[in-house]
């Protein structure tokens, strides 16, 4: 009974004319149905929100929203844009949200990063510094672009990029005890195999559709890694060859889930 409740719960998509089907990525097991409005003209994409033009005499709180819609139309990611506004609210708390951005000056930044570095009873990570910085850099000079002050005070400001940390790498009989647990499950195997022998991130396993997966050549499967064009990564795209034995585990997955 328990079981039929839980299948109950999940109802099929509700699909019209004007509906359009998009195909799961490749570790979803539903599609995923958007309804269309009759004229796309008619109902646009949800616009921006309106401001007032900024001026050296806006307030930092002010800023909030114009610097999000920036931020979103250089499509930067929700995890940067995410980084940066708690950054910007994190600045705002230190030198008044009414303070006008023209007056905020190099030692009002120098001082707020040395209170984040110093003033705490742990000091940050370097790499959550260095991207305070980058933050820094990044907002003022959108300021400064956009004509809002006459001199950026970020300029000088230097960034430190700290060295990235050496991966722990997994002995040979760990990846095979990894992939004789994770066999267990089709696409959980799947899913292993590709972190393990393609090198891919996370981002990139989870964008993974079927059409990405190439079955043609049994003894040489490759699959295409993409990226949507408001990411900016078109430059990591790439196709990989993986081993004869990914052909099997992928069909296993699709006989499971598709």
């Amino acid at each position: 009974m328990q079981n039929d409740s839980q299948h109950s719960s999940q109802a099929d998509p509700f699909l019209t004319e004007d509906s359009t089907v998009l195909q799961p990525d490749l570790f979803a097991t539903t599609a995923t149905v958007v309804s269309e409005p009759p004229d796309p003209q008619t109902t646009p994409f949800p616009p921006f929100i309106r401001t007032h033009p900024l001026t050296d005499q806006s307030s930092l709180a002010a800023c909030v929203l114009p610097y999000q819609q920036d931020l979103q139309l250089r499509g930067k990611s929700a995890y940067t844009i995410t980084c940066f506004l708690s950054d910007l609210r994190m600045f705002s708390d230190f030198a008044g949200r009414d303070t006008p951005v023209g007056r905020v000056t190099k030692e009002q930044l120098t001082d707020w990063l040395m209170k984040l570095r110093f003033g705490g009873n742990q000091s940050p990570a370097p790499k959550t510094m260095a991207r305070r910085v980058t933050f820094l850099k990044n907002f003022f000079s959108w300021l400064a672009r956009e004509g809002v002050i006459r001199e950026d005070p970020s300029t000088s400001l230097v960034l430190e990029r700290p060295l990235p940390p050496l991966p722990q790498l997994l002995f040979d009989d760990e990846v095979q005890r990894l992939l004789q647990k994770a066999a267990e499950d089709p696409r959980t195997h799947c899913l292993v195999y590709l972190v393990l022998h393609a090198g891919l991130k996370k981002e990139e396993v989870m964008g993974l559709k079927m059409e990405h997966v190439d079955l043609s050549d049994a003894g040489a499967p490759t699959i295409t890694v993409h990226f949507a064009a408001s990411t900016g990564k078109q430059h990591r795209e790439r196709r990989l060859t993986l081993p004869a034995e990914f052909t099997d585990i992928f069909k296993r997955y699709q006989a499971k889930y598709h």
